[in-house]
């Protein structure tokens, strides 16, 4: 009698201890951010050239897409395509982005990316926050590009201005 007791104990504490475990979880492909760098601070206003956005390449991901987002929960947020790594994003690209987030034009806030896979969510990866300044419509210079350089030994040299 004791042996059947004892060998129903151990049953049930073992049956409770496998009761117990949850079943592992798979483990997805982690992606490391590299550009531009955490915290980096951007003022469209003031600038020309793209934003160069890179990341590890991950032999298990064929295509991604850049998320943003002005929490870093990324309740709400806007989809880029990253057709190549890096990917380049222009300031009226961007500009644009904020605007579908949200962001009032001329306003700054930081703002929030990450990579995921093309086709899936299902990934590991810690964003990164810039702190952006959105075009002013009412301020922007456009020409002649900032650091432009002119000969104005030539006759023929001419400069435009716009805004």
């Amino acid at each position: 009698m004791r042996k059947i007791i004892s060998l129903l104990i151990i049953t049930a504490t073992l049956l409770t201890a496998f009761t117990g475990c949850k079943p592992k979880e798979p483990e997805y492909p982690e992606i490391s951010l590299a550009a531009p760098a955490d915290g980096t601070e951007y003022d469209f206003n003031s600038m020309n050239q793209a934003l160069s956005f890179g990341w590890n390449e991950n032999e298990e991901i064929n295509s991604y897409r850049l998320q943003f987002s002005l929490t870093p929960d990324f309740e709400v947020l806007e989809n880029a395509s990253a057709k190549k790594n890096p990917t380049e994003m222009g300031v009226l690209e961007m500009d644009e982005i904020l605007g579908l987030l949200g962001l009032p034009e001329a306003k700054s806030a930081f703002v929030y990316w990450r990579v995921a896979p093309l086709r899936s969510d299902e990934f590991v990866c810690e964003p990164f926050s810039m702190y952006l300044t959105r075009l002013d419509p009412n301020t922007r210079v456009i020409a002649p590009a900032d650091g432009m350089l002119f000969n104005l030994d030539e006759q023929k040299t001419s400069i435009a201005f716009e805004w």
